[in-house]
């Protein structure tokens, strides 16, 4: 993957003249969750959304699957935005 820790710094081959305001700019990376993708799509002036989410919602899954019961889903992004740092 593209920016993922440690190789944060990498070259993303996007051309960024293409993001706009009103966009939507998605990244499935979580960590960290201001990738460089993200953080040129929102200096365009598009809506950046990290790979927080998914990763939460992932575990939130297996979670259910093993346990039985609902994930504490704000607990869950809390710690990871404490690990990862939040955008």
């Amino acid at each position: 993957m593209i920016a993922l820790f440690p190789d944060v710094d990498a070259v993303v081959p996007v051309d960024y003249a293409t993001l706009r305001p009103g966009m939507l700019a998605c990244d499935v990376i979580p960590n960290p969750p201001s990738t460089p993708f993200l953080r040129r799509a929102a200096q365009a002036g598009a809506t950046p959304l990290d790979g927080l989410g998914m990763l939460v919602y992932q575990g939130a899954i297996a979670f259910k699957l093993w346990t039985g019961h609902d994930a504490p889903l704000a607990v869950m992004r809390s710690a990871l935005e404490e690990v990862f740092g939040s955008v």
